[in-house]
């Protein structure tokens, strides 16, 4: 799946997997106690953008190596946040 989202005006497509959760069970049909249920998670494969190489031609670059090399000012984690809600809607 994609999303795509723009941080400090920067575009950037997110290709992430995406487990659904599953819905509280109070008791099963049999009557056996349920389950608790859990939550949505998110999976992000690769944080893609466009930039230019030296000849001023457009690239699209996956940046997410870069992203866990260098301390870059977004996180992950707040971006599987934003996806795990679209996904609720």
């Amino acid at each position: 799946m994609i999303y795509n989202v723009e941080i400090n005006d920067v575009l950037l497509d997110i290709e992430y997997i995406y487990e659904e959760g599953e819905k509280m069970e109070y008791a099963g049909s049999n009557g056996d106690p349920g389950t608790p249920g859990c939550s949505g998670s998110i999976e992000i494969i690769a944080i893609y953008t466009s930039l230019s190489d030296k000849n001023n031609n457009n690239i699209i670059v996956n940046v997410l190596p870069i992203k866990t090399a260098f301390t870059i000012n977004f996180d992950c984690l707040d971006i599987e946040d934003i996806i795990l809600k679209y996904h609720e809607e």
